[in-house]
């Protein structure tokens, strides 16, 4: 019984080794696949950055136009209230005056005084 046990053990073995060099050469085998997986993820990382530079394109023109909104509507508001403190500060300050007396003026004197009332330089002629 230990001589056939034996004996089978050999022929195990003989079977073995004869699959064994079948195979090819398990160094070359491991480097083929590990060349087709480093492929395998660079295409995968490349589609990746494509999309993610899409996606950063529309949304820098998406960003792009809402600070340009967002700018015109606090650049209208400010030089309104700015334009609106100046003149308030012009007019107390008298800088107006004269221009408002000769529009009155011509508004006032027209068709009494001859001549043209936008010949006028400082006021109506007395």
């Amino acid at each position: 019984m230990i001589i056939s046990q034996n004996q089978r053990i050999d022929e195990l073995r003989k079977i073995v080794q004869s699959n064994t060099k079948s195979l090819p050469n398990n160094e070359n085998y491991f480097g083929a696949w590990v060349s087709i997986l480093l492929a395998a993820v660079t295409v995968v990382v490349t589609v990746f950055g494509v999309v993610i530079a899409i996606l950063s394109f529309f949304g820098y023109r998406e960003t792009l136009k809402k600070a340009t909104e967002v700018a015109e509507e606090k650049a209208t508001e400010t030089a309104g209230a700015a334009a609106k403190a100046e003149i308030e500060r012009l007019v107390s300050a008298g800088e107006f005056n004269d221009s408002i007396e000769l529009a009155v003026d011509k508004v006032v004197y027209k068709g009494i005084i001859p001549g043209n009332p936008a010949d006028w330089d400082n006021g109506p002629v007395p």
